[in-house]
């Protein structure tokens, strides 16, 4: 299968590389558009993950992001039409499930308890992949059409966090105790 990845953000290239790499692993074939927003273009790079580069910054007002993301979701239809995807995968990707909606391409969203506008993913989006934490209560709470999600174990840290190396020069430089367990928090968006 051919699965196409959109990293409309930064975050999103931490989360989709993994997954894109198992897939390969399995004979998979991944492709990646990225929108160039903060360091999105440069995360793809630093990983070496090739990508076709389409379009940048919205702007502020919600008239810049609604006309950016239907822009947007124009070039990604034009550059994808040839090349024969079975599934998009996006991780807050608003311009995705409308371009593979337009080209009759099942697209699957995947967010998590950083709760966004669902209206786009509800109406676009062929499935919704959400951590299992996340109950049918909380969905409809959230406006999330549950009958479109599928829940998957645990957190998207724990995707891109499972191989990390803990850099001892880092912990040093913190003054941390190299015998003591260490805890990373993060704090809600």
């Amino acid at each position: 299968m051919r699965f196409w990845f959109d990293a409309d953000n930064a975050p999103h290239v931490l989360v989709m590389r993994p997954i894109a790499e198992e897939l390969g692993k399995r004979g998979h074939e991944v492709v990646f558009t990225a929108r160039d927003r903060g360091t999105t273009i440069e995360l793809l790079e630093m990983y070496c993950v090739p990508y076709t580069r389409i379009g940048g910054e919205y702007g502020s007002s919600f008239l810049g992001k609604a006309i950016g993301t239907i822009r947007r979701a124009s070039q990604l239809q034009r550059v994808a039409r040839e090349w024969r995807i079975d599934v998009s995968f996006g991780h807050g990707s608003r311009a995705l499930p409308i371009a593979s909606r337009r080209l009759g391409i099942p697209s699957v969203t995947m967010y998590d308890y950083e709760w966004v506008n669902p209206t786009i993913f509800n109406r676009f989006c062929t499935k919704i992949l959400l951590p299992e934490v996340i109950d049918e209560k909380r969905c409809r709470e959230a406006g999330i059409d549950y009958s479109k999600v599928r829940h998957f174990p645990g957190f998207k840290e724990q995707l891109y966090l499972a191989d990390a190396k803990a850099d001892p020069a880092i912990a040093e430089e913190l003054g941390l105790r190299p015998d003591r367990k260490k805890i990373l928090l993060r704090p809600p968006a």
